[in-house]
């Protein structure tokens, strides 16, 4: 998903998948080719842990906001 923050400054990218058999291999080559064609993002979010440079993950930010009041 592309989206902008809230300020429409930054361009953020996110991106969901299935953690089930899931090649890491095959991942960073899709996620590395997909970049090459897309514009530059300012942030890269992406569930659980990626060996793609350059991705955060998300599940820090989902546990804080699941655990804020």
């Amino acid at each position: 998903m592309k989206a902008t923050d809230r300020e429409g400054r930054k361009r953020i990218l996110v991106v969901w998948r299935d953690m089930a058999c899931l090649d890491p291999k095959i991942e960073r080559k899709f996620l590395e080719g997909m970049l090459k064609e897309e514009d530059e993002f300012d942030e890269k979010l992406i569930n659980g842990d990626t060996a793609t440079p350059g991705f955060q993950s998300l599940d820090s930010l989902f546990k804080r906001l699941m655990e804020a009041d």
